[in-house]
């Protein structure tokens, strides 16, 4: 969790100048960000030229390796045990195809935060609206009219010489641990308290636009939602195959939504799940986690959960997990699917990213690829 320009950043920074030797342990030292990386291993060895974009080489990382950074990998672990200690683990990115119906939403939606952000500062309350409603609808319809209708009715005073970044930190922790809980259980209710904190900075205009794009919203749930229709068929494959499966989504409201209504679209894939067999943890659960888990690995087929769930929890009783909606974050990724790729684990793994077909999505998943690339240059042993 040591972050450039962060406090805690500076503060490891400040002690490492004062101490003879400095080790740094993580399961997830590189969050796709190079420079981020690069001023870890400053840290390590203050020699490094300041020169981020010098060192950002395939050689140069490699020279690292064994003296600066020392890697211990599930695959280095079965070579050393000569026996599969670690399972193999296959990754899945899901691209879902939507009705028409569905584009023309995410069209309009596209256009609306277009016109609202080409009048907007970057860092301004009106810009953070408005990436807020895109991750949003992102993740399912109910979460995006959720928000829509929270924006139109917030009736919250301005406050003159707002500052928005700390809650931009919040909103783009990097993880479950790093976020302010002091007032929060999810990262859904840090959204509702920054959407009722800055909805009445929108003018008649922008407020018009969201209550046309709420309209747009009504049809889609009532007839076919395809990425839920897409998840259905994923877990029925597995179910089949007697297999558990975890569905990770960053926010309640989506949580409850693919609760309420996963058994109707199972039932068109020839599964019949009873209620108890679906289980679900969020924030609402803290105390009770432990009662969940016993019980997801006695009879329940499916969990459905937060990123509660991300962080210290063991469900390698599953080895199928799905993410409904991908964070923004690798770490997050990696956090969630070290939850079933762990020891422990006696099948192999199937991991899914479900993205849709819209230009949101893609972009989404081309910079998570880019990231996931950059670690991948950083911390490879074998060139490309």
């Amino acid at each position: 969790n040591i972050t450039k320009n962060t406090q805690r950043g500076f503060f490891i920074k400040k002690l490492s100048m004062n101490v003879k030797n400095i080790l740094l342990l993580s399961a997830t030292p590189h969050r796709g960000d190079y420079k981020d990386y690069l001023y870890r291993l400053k840290m390590l060895d203050p020699t490094l030229i300041d020169d981020f974009d010098r060192l950002n080489t395939q050689q140069f990382y490699r020279r690292t390796h064994d003296i600066l950074v020392f890697r211990r990998t599930k695959k280095l672990v079965n070579a050393l045990e000569n026996k599969r200690v670690f399972r193999d683990c296959q990754f899945n990115a899901v691209v879902v195809d939507i009705s028409e119906e569905e584009k023309r939403f995410f069209n309009l939606l596209e256009n609306t935060l277009k016109s609202i952000l080409k009048t907007s500062k970057k860092d301004s309350p009106i810009a953070l609206l408005a990436v807020i409603l895109g991750k949003r609808a992102s993740s399912s319809y109910k979460a995006a009219i959720e928000t829509l209708n929270r924006i139109i009715k917030a009736n919250i005073p301005k406050i003159d010489d707002i500052d928005v970044s700390n809650d931009i930190k919040n909103l783009f922790s990097l993880s479950f641990e790093e976020m302010d809980f002091e007032d929060y259980r999810e990262i859904s209710d840090i959204i509702n308290d920054i959407v009722d904190k800055y909805s009445s900075y929108l003018n008649k205009e922008q407020r018009k636009l969201f209550e046309n794009l709420l309209k747009t919203t009504s049809n889609i749930i009532a007839k076919k939602d395809s990425k839920i229709d897409t998840l259905a068929k994923i877990i029925a494959k597995h179910i089949k195959n007697n297999e558990k499966v975890v569905v990770f989504t960053e926010y309640v409201d989506t949580l409850k939504y693919i609760y309420e209504n996963l058994p109707r679209y199972l039932s068109n894939y020839g599964i019949d799940i009873s209620p108890n067999e679906i289980l679900t943890l969020s924030g609402e659960d803290k105390n009770n986690i432990e009662n969940i888990n016993k019980t997801f690995e006695s009879y329940g087929k499916i969990l459905l959960a937060t990123d509660v769930a991300s962080e210290g929890l063991n469900l390698q009783v599953a080895n199928v997990l799905i993410n409904y909606d991908s964070p923004w974050s690798p770490i997050k990724l990696e956090q969630r699917i070290g939850r079933v790729w762990r020891l422990g684990q006696e099948k192999d793994v199937s991991i899914y990213n479900i993205f849709l077909s819209n230009k949101m999505d893609l972009e989404l998943l081309n910079s998570l690829y880019k990231k996931i690339m950059n670690i991948k240059t950083a911390l490879d042993n074998q060139l490309a």
